[in-house]
């Protein structure tokens, strides 16, 4: 199974570029997959690059879900494979992974799947039914970059976080997460991303990991980091926090509902 990671403790948590939770990115980006969604499982692979983690990183959980789900279409994986070592050219690489992965002639083993998951061996493996050389290619000017929205930062911020994660398949990747703790203790969770790390740098914060916030030496840096970054997501419309965070229970998928979305 492709997996986010086991249970991860608080300390643990990572929050990307738009204050998401990390593994709710990489269980978004695998469902997109499943559901044939382009549209969200790219922005959700962008999240990760422009988090400031390395594009292979998000190749190589993408590979996975080939190995996971797609394996009958070799001629897929070898070009799969091929993007994982162009995968430092950029996000379009891991863009045009994922194209691939969602197109709907690439049809995934659901059987093979399921019995993967149960440890049993797939005795009746599916037969490639697309054993063809011809992939689709992302541009890299075929990728939205981030808005220029000449608006305060709080209200900007509104429209950069444009999906709701997936916390419905928490159980299923076996992970759990306060939300509450990291809502109010935003820039400590984020300072463990590289793209927030290097913006608190910038601005002379440092990290305190006793109180879990970031102190800035100077409070005119500290004005000019809020001034740019004013992202609070306890502030934000309980319609922004919902698809930032899970503020209520939310009801899990099993592995059938998880199939069930696998077109």
């Amino acid at each position: 199974m492709a997996t986010v990671n086991s249970y991860t403790p608080i300390q643990n948590m990572r929050l990307t570029r738009y204050l998401y939770n990390k593994d709710d990115v990489f269980a978004s980006i695998f469902l997109s997959i499943l559901e044939k969604d382009y549209e969200k499982a790219v922005f959700w692979v962008s999240e990760i690059y422009h988090s400031g983690w390395e594009t292979s990183y998000v190749a190589d959980f993408l590979v996975s879900i080939y190995n996971d789900l797609f394996s009958h279409h070799p001629m897929l994986g070898k070009y799969l494979n091929k993007m994982v070592t162009r995968s430092e050219e950029g996000a379009h690489i891991v863009a045009t992974m994922v194209r691939n992965l969602t197109a709907k002639h690439y049809i995934p083993n659901i059987q093979g799947f399921i019995k993967k998951i149960n440890d049993e061996p797939d005795d009746a493996p599916m037969p490639d039914s697309n054993p063809t050389k011809l992939f689709i290619t992302v541009r890299p000017e075929d990728l939205l970059t981030e808005p220029d929205i000449d608006e305060p930062a709080r209200k900007r911020f509104r429209k950069l976080c444009k999906y709701a994660t997936r916390k419905d398949a928490r159980d299923f990747f076996d992970y759990k997460y306060n939300d509450v703790e990291y809502i109010y203790h935003w820039l400590y969770y984020a300072s463990f991303t590289p793209v927030w790390e290097n913006r608190i740098l910038e601005y002379g914060g440092v990290v305190d990991h006793e109180k879990r916030e970031v102190a800035f030496s100077h409070e005119d840096l500290a004005e000019e980091f809020y001034v740019k970054y004013d992202y609070d997501i306890d502030e934000q419309p309980l319609e922004i926090q919902r698809r930032i965070a899970m503020l209520e229970n939310v009801k899990q998928m099993g592995v059938d509902e998880i199939c069930c979305n696998i077109i």
